[in-house]
């Protein structure tokens, strides 16, 4: 259990100013602390009608014009 009582396997809700995002927590020591890594092919039909990428800006990168999906300030609180 870690310090803000979150366990592996509990229901989360990432969340920024732009949308939310319901998950199962798993959580690992093999990361620095205070990183949410949210693994390709977690679809919307697959975690109750939203993706990571409703976390991310529509705008485009400067370089490339793609999108800038690689890294998104989130927050996590366990749901019941």
């Amino acid at each position: 259990m870690r310090k803000d009582g979150r366990q592996d396997g509990d229901s989360v809700r990432v969340f920024n100013s732009r949308r939310s995002v319901a998950l199962r927590a798993e959580l690992t020591d093999d990361r620095r602390p205070n990183i949410v890594i949210l693994l390709h092919g977690w679809w919307a039909s697959r975690i109750g009608g939203s993706s990571a990428n409703a976390l991310t800006s529509d705008e485009l990168t400067d370089l490339g014009g793609g999108g800038r999906l690689h890294d998104v300030w989130v927050d996590v609180e366990k749901t019941a």
